[in-house]
C-alpha cells in the first residue's frame, strides 16, 4: 500500500518525466490502486452502476490469453476497481479466477461501508449476498472452496445477517420444559428450510438461494464445518432476539462478532499499509488539539506513524528479498499483463495520477513550484535512503487524509490527498523555519531546505501546517461568522428572523466551542440571505475539516489557481478577505 500511494507522491514531484514517473515503472503499475482508490459513487449496497462500455469491456477481457495467470497477478485494488466498472453481477467469469487471497482483500474494502472519513465502517450485509450469489455462479463446489479460506468470523457474520439460524433441538427443549416461551421465529412468509438439525430462516430473500446453496453443499461434503458454523449462528440469532428483547441495550453476541471482525480487519489493513480510520482520525484531531508550541518541541513521530514507516521498510525489504531470489516475473508473463493493463487504460477503468504540479505564490520567484517539492527532488539526487523515507512519511500523511478527512463533502482521492499532503507539509515549513517571502529570503530560504529535510521529518510538518490550518484559517472563519451573525441579531428587528438567526448562532457556537466548526456546514447555507452566494461559498470551503480556497480567493491574492491553502501568503489574503467582507 506504501508503495502504491507513494507512486502518485513521486508523480506529483517530478512531473511526468522524471525519474520515478509511473510510466516508467515496470510491471502492473501498483500506484492505480492505493488507499480507498474507488470513487465515492461506487460505494452502493446493491446494485453497482455499469458504465455503457462495460460489457463490450468485459467480452474483450475474457478474448485475452492467459487470462487466469493474469487476474491471478492482479493488485486487489485494481481487480476490485475493474468489477466495480464492469458491475459485480457481471463479473462471475473474473471472479471464476481469483484466488482465496485475493478475495480476502477485496472483501476488506468492498463489504465495508463508512458514513463519513474517519467514522467507523460497518458491514455491508447485502453486499455479501450478492457476492455469495456470484460464487455460486461457478458452482457450489467453486464458491465453498472460496468461502471456507476467509476469516471463520467473517462468514459467520455474514451468514448471521442474512439468515436466522434455529436450534431444533434447543426448540424442542424449550417445549418439553415449558419453563420459557421460545423467541418466536420471523413473521411473514420467510423461507426456511431444515439443515443438519437446524432450522434456517431467510432475512433477505434476495441473498436466500446463494446462501442455502452453500449450506447444502458444505451438508454434504463437509458436514462438521457445517454443524461448526451452524451452531454459531444460532447462538448468535439466540442472543440477539433475547438482547433486543430486554429493557437495558447491550452489545449482542451479533455486535460483538461485528466489532471482533473489524479487528482483525483493520489489523491486516494496517500491516498492508492502509492507516484505518479512527487511527487517522485520531492522529488529525490531536495535531489540532495539541499546542503550536508542542508540536513546534516535538522531535519524535505519533506512534500511528512510526508504525506505518517502519511496516512499509518491512514490506520493502521483503519485496527485494524477493526479487533477489528470482521472484521477477517471467518477461511473456510480463507482456500479457501489459496488454491486459493497456485495455483497461483504453476503456477508462484506470488512469495514471495527474501530473498536476504544486505550486508556490512567493513573489519573483523563477522556478514557480514549491520550495518543498525541489527539495525532494535534491534530496533523491543526493541522499536516496533519506528521500525514500521522506516519501513513506508522505505515504502516511496522504493515506490519513484519505481515511480520516473530508474534502468538499466527499474523500480524497490519492492525487488529492497527495496534493493537500505536501501543501500542508510546505506550510509547516515556512513556519518552522520561519521563511519570508521577499525574494531574497525566499530563495536562501528554498536552499537551505534540503539539508534542513535531513533533521526534520514530513510529520513534523505536517502537524505544524495541520494545527495553523485549523487556528489561522478555520477558526478565524467561523468566529468571524459567528460575529457578524451576533450583530445581525442585536440590529435586526423582525422577530422571526432574530429566532432563525439564534438559532443558527447556536449551532455555530457549539460547533466552535466542539472544536469541529465545520458541524455548522449544514447551516452555512442560511448566510446566503444576508450575503451574496459567491461570498458563502467562500466561507464555507474555508469553515471544511480541510479548508480550502475558492477560485474567488486565489484570483484575489494573485495565487495560482489551486484549492489547497500552502502558504502564508494565502494566510494573509484570507485575513484581508474576512476584514472586506465583515468590516468592523
Amino acid at each position: 500500500m506504501t508503495t502504491r500511494i507513494s507512486h502518485v507522491i513521486k508523480a506529483i514531484i517530478f512531473g511526468p518525466f522524471g525519474n520515478d514517473s509511473p510510466d516508467r515503472l515496470k510491471g502492473q503499475p501498483e500506484f492505480l490502486s492505493c488507499q480507498l482508490l474507488p470513487a465515492q459513487e461506487f460505494r452502493v449496497t446493491s446494485a453497482i452502476t455499469r458504465h455503457p462500455r462495460a460489457i463490450n469491456l468485459l467480452d474483450c477481457i475474457l478474448d485475452q490469453p492467459g487470462l487466469p495467470a493474469v487476474i491471478n497477478r492482479l493488485d486487489a485494488g485494481v481487480l476490485l476497481r475493474l468489477i466495480r466498472y464492469v458491475g459485480l453481477e457481471d463479473s462471475g467469469p473474473i471472479v471464476s479466477q481469483i484466488t482465496a487471497t485475493q478475495l480476502e482483500t477485496v472483501f476488506d474494502d468492498d463489504l465495508w461501508l463508512s458514513r463519513s472519513p474517519g467514522r467507523a465502517e460497518f458491514f455491508n450485509a447485502a453486499r455479501f449476498g450478492i457476492w455469495l450469489e456470484i460464487l455460486m455462479e461457478n458452482g457450489p463446489a467453486f464458491a465453498a472452496a472460496k468461502i471456507m479460506k476467509i476469516d471463520e468470523d467473517l462468514l459467520a457474520l455474514g451468514i448471521c445477517r442474512l439468515v436466522r439460524v434455529e436450534s431444533i433441538h434447543t426448540m424442542e427443549m424449550h417445549r418439553e420444559d415449558n419453563w420459557q416461551e421460545y423467541p418466536k421465529s420471523i413473521p411473514g412468509e420467510s423461507l426456511t428450510q431444515v439443515i443438519s438439525d437446524y432450522r434456517v430462516i431467510s432475512k433477505d430473500d434476495s441473498s436466500w438461494d446463494a446462501v442455502l446453496g452453500l449450506l447444502l453443499h458444505l451438508d454434504e461434503m463437509e458436514n462438521d464445518t457445517l454443524v461448526r458454523l451452524l451452531r454459531r449462528c444460532s447462538r448468535i440469532s439466540e442472543t440477539s432476539e433475547d438482547d433486543h428483547g430486554g429493557l437495558l441495550k447491550t452489545l449482542s453476541e451479533d455486535e460483538i462478532l461485528e466489532e471482533d471482525v473489524a479487528a482483525e480487519r483493520d489489523s491486516r489493513r494496517e500491516s498492508q499499509g492502509f492507516v484505518i480510520p479512527s487511527s487517522a482520525a485520531a492522529f488529525l484531531d490531536q495535531s489540532r488539539s495539541t499546542s503550536l508550541n508542542r508540536i513546534v518541541s516535538e522531535k519524535s513521530m505519533p506512534h500511528s506513524a512510526r508504525f506505518y514507516i517502519k511496516s512499509a521498510e518491512a514490506d520493502d525489504v521483503s519485496e527485494k528479498k524477493r526479487r533477489s531470489l528470482g521472484g521477477e516475473t517471467p518477461e511473456p508473463a510480463q507482456k500479457e499483463m501489459a496488454v491486459f493493463l493497456d485495455t483497461l487504460k483504453e476503456a477508462g477503468v484506470l488512469s495514471p495520477p495527474s501530473q498536476a504540479k504544486l505550486w508556490y505564490d512567493g513573489p519573483d520567484v523563477a522556478d514557480s513550484q514549491f520550495p518543498i517539492t525541489r527539495a525532494m527532488r535534491i534530496i533523491k539526487e543526493l541522499d536516496p535512503d533519506l528521500y525514500a523515507r521522506r516519501i513513506m512519511e508522505l505515504s502516511y500523511l496522504s493515506n490519513t487524509l484519505i481515511s480520516g478527512c473530508g474534502y468538499r463533502g466527499r474523500e480524497f482521492n490519492p492525487r488529492e490527498a497527495g496534493e493537500a499532503a505536501l501543501s500542508v507539509c510546505n506550510l509547516g515549513s515556512e513556519y518552522l523555519f520561519e521563511m519570508d517571502t521577499t525574494p531574497r529570503k525566499y530563495r536562501s530560504f528554498s536552499e537551505s531546505l534540503p539539508t534542513r529535510l535531513k533533521t526534520t521529518h514530513l510529520v513534523r510538518l505536517f502537524r505544524i501546517g495541520w494545527k495553523i490550518l485549523f487556528d489561522s484559517v478555520i477558526l478565524p472563519t467561523a468566529r468571524s461568522v459567528l460575529s457578524f451573525l451576533d450583530q445581525l441579531r442585536s440590529e435586526i428587528a423582525d422577530p422571526e428572523q432574530k429566532k432563525e438567526i439564534a438559532a443558527t448562532l447556536l449551532v455555530l457556537r457549539a460547533a466552535i466551542s466542539s472544536g469541529r466548526p465545520w458541524a455548522f456546514q449544514e447551516e452555512g447555507d442560511y448566510l446566503q440571505v444576508f450575503l451574496d452566494g459567491e461570498t458563502t461559498e467562500t466561507l464555507g470551503a474555508l469553515i471544511r475539516e480541510y479548508p480550502t480556497f475558492s477560485e474567488t480567493l486565489c484570483k484575489k491574492g494573485g495565487h495560482h489557481l489551486s484549492p489547497f491553502i500552502s502558504s502564508h501568503a494565502h494566510i494573509r489574503t484570507l485575513r484581508h478577505f474576512l476584514k472586506d467582507v465583515f468590516p468592523e
